[in-house]
């Protein structure tokens, strides 16, 4: 038993197996549950120190929901769904020694006391007790209580005899008595419905209830061989359902019986390699068909026949030698046999059927320690290499076993480059090739060794390809093909440096089909495909975890892979591998030896230090039909576990969900296939729905899902498993896991944490906005102070320019006292300009005040545009001698406007049209009405030939102290556009603007001439020209 360590001690008392599946163990000294692959303990201490009544374990029962443990204290009930533990509700009962329990076909209870039998329903209330009220049972005891195929129920008394239960009557019918002793122990039925009674002091009876009284016992004699007499004591028993073999517990010895004509005939066990006269205390078989043995010192687990592997560890030939038996190299004999070497020994043949071996160790005093066996394709012949010498024999074995020597051959050369031999191969052909630590030989068939030109030292592997060529493998130099023509010649080298070889070191290789297998030193398994030369990693698929390869052989689609504790099977086709190991009790041998493996006929042997062990080499095992579920085991938290652990007993595993608290992280998920064969072969897969995107796959022997934390709300856990070849069962277990919110991840939580983020975000927007607000300001203040300082410049120039040209007119005056028309007409004119600029400054700060006030009169509109023309625009435009046109819709148009406001709109139009126009451009000026929400609408319209404006700087032109940056702009205050929009829509009128880059540029101008437009007017003023209104 592969726990012992782990048990509260070794003395075991009791085994049962539950429905779920898990190994219960009764001791002395506690309870214990076996999964496959831990051992949870409990018993009472310091920590818990009421969890049981009584820590010494003597016996089992189980229902639906618990499992009955039976003390010298009492009765426990097990919850199997979280393993809390409580006393059974029978109080009378408690303090009292259970001998036996047993629950029956129909859910019902039998306690078995010392004195008294309890019978109980299913929810454990009393229906009888059967003690004292029949005489016939004896107060010294009740050994067991058992029931029958056929419902019937049986109890064993201490030297009362046996009883069956009447169903009808409710009591108990005894049997007559029983040996001179009259103390049965157990009783059972076998396969067969054949019943037996073993008693403690009378041996073994068939028993027949049905017979008269003198044919009811037919005692079985059972003699010990180590007593030298009969055994009369047994106590436990049970049926295996591979052999048939009744398993019975004696207190000297364990036995195993066939029953033959209704008599048990004893099984030898001596070629078992387990203790049978240890102190046994109960025996049971699982539902595996495997057989459980407890004892006061420990126990053994059984395993009922292997059809897929056989395990020889060859006694007869320990106790020859003396020593343990350790096969260093083998080869298999067509005639049924096995050739091996003995370590310290010599060369043995060992007859399979007859189970007999031949030492031919003393035969010749020159063969010795021999290191490879190689089976020639002559019948019945053997090659057969030593191992530390470069000497080699060819031999067969006559009709009496006597080995007879054909050739004898040393292969040291004078050179001294010979080393010893590491590989021998025996071609189609019937070539012989031998390779050695320096030196390739090769043996035609019937001809003496040649040794080839080329040198190749250090072949580890010899295989030859569907075509004839030989593939030699290196320690140290890769792979290399060579063909054996006229002339045995190199073809080509595969190393890491030409090819996709990831290791020179190669040290094993074999060819299946059309594909050359290849084990490094390393530990990987490569596939070479021998047309195309592509090369592919197997480790993984052959389930290889870097141990080193000591031999690999094949057989049809199977691959076999020899490690140090492992035989790999690994089936191409399917691409599915199982691994018989020492550790999951599928080989026994304790370690395997270097190329100590050969198949022949469908059957391969591999042996080491212990024995060989023997299968069928070509099959691959088929899928078995298994219902089992994986089962979850226990599940831990931050290394805590959540079933164990009395602050956890709120879970429910029935239920298949948990509760995980906010704080839970770290959660360990165990489970098992509670397959207790081959533990090592089977893998898991699983999967938890939100965390995990695929099925995650364990390597074999793991058994456990790790999250090292996982989110809030209700989760998924899957886990299946594959049976020990490999094979995925198509049973999915589930465990549904909900994993409460922290107070930070409630809704009111989210709802904080969003306030939070809107008010920080809106923090963050009000500060950067009311940094860029200042920055804007702050940046216009400087634009403002710069404009203004432009513009100051500008209008500065504007006035020095008349002003200047008045001084010169004047001094011009001076000098000729003269005063022709022309010189006063420009005074006039540049006593207008410089009048108009320091209007235009004045009116300019009113607007910004927001003091300009609208005064419209009555007038002639017509008469008031060509006067601004004649007075205002000419001198502009026939000094840069542009042409102009003026064209009235009619004659005389009659309105109310402010005339002076209107006045200055149509200079700063016109005066930038003149201004930004080329000479020999037109400007035109065109005047007219239109009806409009029923009223009249004056419509000026400016069009020039100018210079344009951008389409992106149009939206800027009436903005104050806008100067327009083109390089061919005038200079310019950045005034009269902003003094006009505002002036235009003082009058509540609109003015809009086209332009377009070198093609010229319109202003239209759209203000209302009706009265009823300007509540403004009180008095009625008449004008009836620009004189009268000035």
């Amino acid at each position: 038993m592969p726990f012992l360590e782990q048990l509260p001690s070794n003395e075991v008392i009791d085994l049962h197996q539950d429905q779920n599946g898990f190994i219960w163990l009764g001791t002395k000294n506690g309870l214990g549950r076996y999964d496959g692959y831990q051992l949870q303990t409990f018993k009472s201490d310091f920590n818990q120190p009421h969890l049981l009544t009584d820590d010494f374990i003597w016996c089992f029962a189980e229902d639906d929901n618990y499992l009955l443990v039976g003390t010298r204290q009492g009765v426990n009930l097990v919850d199997k769904s979280n393993y809390q533990i409580r006393p059974f509700p029978d109080t009378e009962i408690q303090n009292t020694w259970i001998n036996f329990m047993l629950v029956d076909s129909r859910k019902e209870l039998w306690i078995c006391t010392r004195n008294q039998v309890s019978h109980y329903n299913s929810d454990y209330s009393l229906k009888k007790r059967y003690g004292n009220l029949i005489p016939a049972v004896p107060n010294n005891g009740i050994n067991s209580i058992y029931e029958d195929h056929f419902g019937n129920i049986w109890v064993c008394t201490w030297g009362g005899g046996l009883y069956k239960y009447l169903k009808n009557t409710d009591t108990f019918m005894s049997f007559p008595t029983l040996g001179a002793n009259n103390n049965p122990f157990k009783i059972f039925q076998d396969k067969d419905d054949q019943y037996w009674i073993l008693t403690w002091g009378d041996g073994i009876y068939r028993f027949h209830p049905d017979a008269t009284e003198d044919r009811m016992y037919t005692h079985q004699e059972i003699f010990n061989e180590k007593l030298h007499q009969p055994e009369t004591a047994f106590f436990s028993v049970v049926q295996d359902d591979v052999y048939g073999y009744i398993w019975i517990f004696g207190y000297h010895e364990l036995y195993a019986f066939k029953v033959a004509d209704g008599h048990l005939e004893k099984v030898d066990l001596s070629s078992y390699m387990f203790d049978y006269n240890k102190m046994f205390s109960q025996i049971i078989k699982d539902r595996e068909g495997n057989l459980w043995a407890g004892a006061y010192d420990s126990g053994y687990h059984l395993l009922m026949g292997n059809p897929a592997i056989a395990n020889n560890f060859l006694p007869k030939l320990k106790r020859h030698v003396g020593f343990d038996t350790n096969i260093t190299t083998l080869g298999i004999d067509p005639n049924n046999g096995l050739w091996f070497n003995q370590e310290r020994w010599g060369l043995c043949w060992y007859d399979i059927e007859q189970d007999k071996f031949y030492d031919y160790s003393n035969t010749n005093s020159g063969v010795h320690n021999i290191g490879y066996i190689l089976r020639s394709k002559q019948p019945g012949e053997f090659w057969l290499g030593c191992r530390d010498q470069p000497t080699l024999y060819k031999a067969k074995l006559n009709s009496k076993r006597e080995i007879e020597y054909l050739l004898a051959k040393d292969l040291y050369t004078p050179k001294g480059t010979t080393g010893n031999i590491t590989s021998m191969y025996e071609d189609s052909k019937g070539n012989l090739w031998v390779a050695t630590t320096g030196q390739l030989y090769l043996k035609p068939d019937s001809k003496d060794f040649i040794i080839p030109e080329f040198s190749l030292p250090n072949i580890t592997s010899i295989a030859e390809d569907g075509h004839g060529n030989i593939w030699l493998a290196t320690e140290d130099s890769g792979l290399h093909k060579v063909s054996l023509g006229d002339k045995l010649k190199p073809i080509k080298q595969y190393s890491t440096q030409n090819s996709s070889l990831p290791s020179n070191n190669i040290d094993k290789i074999v060819i299946q089909e059309n594909h050359l297998w290849i084990a490094t030193t390393q530990g990987s398994i490569l596939q070479m495909d021998l047309n195309s030369e592509i090369m592919k990693d197997f480790s993984n698929s052959c389930g290889m975890t870097g141990q080193s390869i000591l031999g690999m052989k094949h057989d049809r689609n199977t691959l076999w892979i020899l490690t140090n504790r492992q035989l790999t099977a690994y089936d191409i086709q399917s691409d599915r591998y199982i691994h018989y190991s020492n550790s999951d009790e599928s080989v026994q041998i304790n370690s395997f030896k270097k190329d100590v493996i050969d198949l022949f006929n469908g059957k391969l042997y591999a042996g080491g230090h212990g024995g060989f062990v023997s299968m069928a080499s070509s099959k691959f095992p088929s899928k078995k039909i298994n219902s089992n579920p994986v089962i979850i085991t226990d599940i831990k938290v931050s290394n805590h576990s959540f079933f164990f652990n009395p602050q956890r007993q709120s879970n429910d595993l029935s239920t298949r969900s948990i509760w995980l608290e906010p704080e839970d992280n770290k959660l360990e998920i165990f489970f098992s296939a509670l397959q207790f064969t081959a533990t090592s072969r089977i893998r898991y897969a699983y999967k938890m729905d939100g965390v995990d995107k695929e099925w995650v796959y364990t390597e074999t022997g793991n058994r456990s899902a790790f999250y090292n934390k996982i989110p809030k709300g209700y989760h998924t856990f899957k886990v299946r498993s594959t049976d020990e070849y490999g094979y995925w069962k198509d049973d999915v277990t589930e465990l549904r896991i909900y994993k409460k919110p922290g107070w930070y991840e409630t809704w009111w939580a989210y709802g904080t944490y969003i306030t939070l983020i809107i008010l920080i975000l809106y923090s963050i927007m009000f500060y950067y906005l009311h940094r860029v607000r200042r920055s804007d300001q702050v940046r216009f203040q400087k634009e403002l102070t710069k404009t203004k300082l432009e513009y100051f410049t500008h209008i500065s120039h504007e006035l020095l320019t008349p002003l200047t040209t008045i001084s010169c007119v004047a001094d011009d005056l001076e000098e000729t006292k003269v005063s022709p028309q022309e010189d006063v007409h420009i005074l006039k004119s540049n006593v207008l300009r410089l009048k108009r600029l320091i209007q235009q400054v004045l009116d300019f700060r009113k607007v910004e005040n927001d003091s300009f006030v609208l005064t419209p009169t009555y007038g002639n509109i017509s008469s008031f545009i060509r006067e601004i023309y004649h007075t205002g625009i000419r001198p502009i435009i026939e000094k840069k001698n542009l042409h102009f046109s003026l064209h009235l819709e009619e004659k005389d148009i009659w309105g109310y406007m402010d005339f002076d406001k209107i006045d200055k709109v149509l200079y700063n139009i016109l005066s930038n049209a003149a201004k930004y126009t080329p000479a020999d451009k037109k400007v035109e000026l065109n005047v007219s009405t239109l009806q409009k929400d029923n009223s009249r609408f004056l419509r000026i319209e400016v069009q020039d030939e100018g210079i344009g404006i951008d389409q992106k700087e149009i939206s800027k032109i009436f903005t104050p102290f806008y100067v327009n940056k083109t390089a061919y702009a005038p200079q310019s205050n950045g005034v009269g556009l902003s003094l006009t929009k505002k002036l235009v829509t003082l009058h509540k009128g609109d003015i809009q603007v086209e332009s377009s880059i070198g093609e010229g540029s319109r202003f239209t101008v759209l203000i209302p001439i009706d009265r009823n437009y300007y509540p403004e007017i009180k008095d009625l003023s008449f004008a009836s020209d620009l004189g009268h209104q000035l």
